[in-house]
């Protein structure tokens, strides 16, 4: 179970909370996070949460997914990381159980 932070561009902040282990997040509404912008991929990325650990996961997306300003493809997330999926930043964190 993890929590997103959400904040795009003229959008107040949202917390979401994912009580799976993992999470897609694009701009269609099947996606777990749906982030309606221009430019964020239909299936942009996924969030996976194995053993107390949190990664991001770019699914080809066409703007690519960037952790503290650097593209990555694939990436272990830290406390305070920075997530940018298009115009959307996010922040990812372990809940409290």
């Amino acid at each position: 179970m993890f929590v997103v932070e959400i904040r795009g561009p003229g959008d107040e902040l949202r917390h979401v909370q994912i009580d799976g282990a993992e999470a897609t997040l694009g701009r269609l509404a099947d996606n777990d996070l749906q982030l309606p912008r221009g430019n964020v991929s239909k299936r942009h990325a996924r969030i996976v949460q194995r053993h107390a650990k949190i990664f991001v996961i770019d699914l080809q997306s066409t703007n690519g997914t960037y952790v503290n300003g650097e593209r990555t493809a694939q990436a272990k997330l830290k406390p305070g990381d920075r997530l940018g999926v298009g115009r959307v930043e996010l922040r990812v964190e372990l809940a409290d159980s």
